[in-house]
């Protein structure tokens, strides 16, 4: 999928890119902008509700980017989600749950199952 994400914004990736030809004196689309890189569905649309997606911005020299389209109570980067998400056996919505919203038994037993990483 990322590979064919940066050829729709380059173009034929091995010609290289403006930025590689000394004639321009623009950078290309990619390095002057670059593209948000979709990672997964975001929470309404994972609800069967028109949403958008949860995505990093790239490129980046990060290699841990902040994840963009998620519903956490603050800014959360990729890895701190993937703890997130592991934390709660695949479920990181339930961490900002209502206090009046009971956390599913399978989610305690499964959720301390889980490796820390």
């Amino acid at each position: 999928m990322l590979w064919n994400e940066l050829r729709s914004i380059v173009g034929d990736l091995s010609l290289g890119c403006a930025c590689t030809d000394p004639e321009e004196e623009e950078p290309c689309s990619l390095h002057a902008y670059g593209f948000a890189f979709s990672i997964a569905p975001d929470r309404a649309a994972k609800e069967n509700f028109s949403g958008g997606d949860q995505y990093v911005h790239l490129p980046t020299a990060n290699p841990d980017p902040p994840l963009e389209g998620v519903w956490v109570a603050e800014p959360v980067s990729l890895v701190e989600y993937l703890r997130l998400s592991f934390a709660w056996a695949g479920f990181p919505g339930y961490s900002i749950r209502p206090a009046h919203v009971p956390l599913p038994p399978f989610l305690e037993r499964l959720g301390s199952r889980l490796l820390e990483f």
